[in-house]
């Protein structure tokens, strides 16, 4: 996932420096999750003689866990971006800034079109 408060455009950034101050970090693989490696797989048949267990209710964790990480990204952006605005291009000034607002964005179909992208891409709903 990537940070959204991350200026991409600030003074001195170089267009080909590394990415990672606005990436945000993948955990640490646990033991269990490193004993699954693909290079960790032992050649022989044991894996027919184990019980198979689903790897769904860990799936659905991740996808909940990623969708509630997202969420919480997403709804300070308006007030983020409304404050940003207000501060460098009305030199903070409130009123003048509400004054030319102009609303074209229809928040009820926004949010249909959002959930109708997020039923798309769920693997597990």
């Amino acid at each position: 996932m990537t940070n959204p408060r991350i200026n991409l455009n600030e003074e001195g950034r170089g267009i080909w420096d590394w990415p990672y101050d606005w990436m945000t970090d993948m955990p640490d693989l646990t033991e269990e999750q490193r004993a699954e490696l693909p290079w960790n797989f032992e050649w022989n048949f044991n894996w027919l003689l184990k019980p198979w267990e689903s790897n769904v209710p860990k799936l659905k964790k991740e996808q909940d866990d990623n969708i509630q990480q997202m969420n919480a990204l997403v709804s300070s952006w308006k007030d983020d971006f409304k404050e940003w605005i207000t501060k460098e291009k009305f030199d903070g000034d409130v009123v003048l800034a509400e004054s030319k607002h102009s609303h074209y964005v229809n928040e009820g179909r926004k949010q249909k079109s959002r959930e109708q992208a997020l039923n798309g891409l769920l693997i597990f709903r």
